[in-house]
């Protein structure tokens, strides 16, 4: 049947094991045969940045960056996954350790993105490593697909990491593109 009784050991089951214990280790093999997928992808810090300096000279707008990757993020999930009237829960990391959730930010203004106290299980993480020497990160599939954001003078350095249970290839293709697409033209996401 292919399937190995180390997964019985490993959530605590105890020996000797039974013909019944097939049925519960039935139940562990697609979790446990998950595969930790990886992309890598960076975008030109000019899009972006042109748009933060605009919002700020013709409308006196003062946006924190991690607002828009929160906001494109999440607006980047629910399009590649096709969720449009579900709720999307957004958490955002840093290299401290601090953390905060965010409810449907694509759907809130970026001037005045506010957290949330629900601890609900996240549907997108978005890690910023943009304070390190890291251009590249590769940790393994976590509760959620987890983009991370790194840097160079003139690139944010990208990658999504996710298990085959949370995206399928073609919804992580998805992700990353729109996301790209998002930085490259601010103005698109925010009309």
């Amino acid at each position: 049947m292919g399937l190995d009784l180390a997964d019985l050991a490993a959530t605590g089951h105890r020996q000797p094991y039974h013909v019944a214990d097939i049925e519960r280790l039935k139940s562990l093999q697609p979790h446990s045969q998950a595969a930790s997928c990886f992309l890598a992808f960076e975008v030109d810090k000019g899009g972006v940045g042109d748009f933060l300096e605009w919002m700020q000279s013709q409308g006196g707008i003062v946006l924190d960056l991690k607002h828009v990757w929160i906001s494109f993020a999440t607006a980047s999930l629910r399009h590649a996954k096709g969720i449009d009237g579900e709720a999307v829960i957004t958490e955002f990391t840093t290299l401290d350790g601090h953390s905060s959730i965010y409810l449907n930010a694509d759907r809130q203004r970026l001037s005045s993105l506010d957290d949330t106290e629900d601890a609900a299980t996240p549907d997108i993480i978005v890690r910023d490593i943009t304070t390190s020497s890291f251009t590249q990160v590769r940790l393994g599939a976590s509760k959620a697909p987890t983009l991370t954001i790194a840097q160079t003078e003139s690139r944010y350095m990208l990658t999504l990491e996710f298990s085959s249970q949370q995206l399928d290839d073609e919804q992580a293709i998805a992700l990353a593109n729109d996301f790209c697409a998002r930085m490259t033209n601010p103005l698109q996401h925010v009309i």
